[in-house]
């Protein structure tokens, strides 16, 4: 079975590289779309009156979140 195809300019080009560009087309839109979630998550936090709320918006749990953000795009 052939593995190339043509793109939109007439150049030859593998359809594994095809499926990755849409892969990583797809992370990156889906990735875009939950930094907004968590970045509007923080300002939350980071506004409300709440004392235990404000705690969430620390420097010491973004770097867990972070962390763990890591592991979930990872798997």
């Amino acid at each position: 079975m052939d593995n190339t195809a043509l793109n939109t300019t007439g150049s030859i080009i593998n359809k594994d590289e095809t499926y990755w560009i849409n892969m990583v087309s797809l992370i990156n839109e889906t990735a875009a779309r939950y930094y907004t979630i968590l970045a509007s998550v923080d300002r939350y936090f980071a506004s409300s009156r709440n004392a235990l709320r404000r705690q969430w918006s620390s420097t010491k749990i973004a770097i867990r979140f972070i962390i763990g953000n890591i592991f979930f795009w990872c798997l």
